[in-house]
């Protein structure tokens, strides 16, 4: 059990469990890293995080440089800015995905 002083350590995630991205919790962990929210382009703080209700997040597709492409890719939280649509991606590495993981399975609103 954590200190009263450590943050509690999030929950490992099982390989194939369902979840989404809580949106509270990925604010929260760029707010603590001290990374800007603004968009780069029109400076809005405002975005949305596409089919988040139903997906873990996108993946950037691997190529072999000449056009084929594979089925798997690197995992990433899209996000589009509500006033230009700018398209934001951070990659949603294991330590990152268990920080903002909500459970899926147990959403009050699904």
């Amino acid at each position: 059990m954590p200190s009263d002083n450590e943050p509690e350590k999030p929950k490992p995630i099982e390989h194939k469990q369902r979840f989404k991205i809580d949106l509270a919790k990925l604010s929260s962990w760029m707010d603590q890293h001290s990374i800007s929210s603004k968009c780069p382009f029109c400076e809005s703080t405002s975005w949305t995080v596409p089919q988040n209700d139903s997906i873990v997040g996108n993946a950037f597709p691997w190529g072999d440089g000449w056009g084929d492409m594979f089925m798997t890719g690197m995992p990433v939280i899209s996000m589009v800015c509500n006033k230009c649509y700018f398209v934001r991606t951070m990659a949603l590495d294991r330590g990152l995905r268990e920080i903002v993981a909500g459970d899926i399975e147990n959403d009050p609103q699904q």
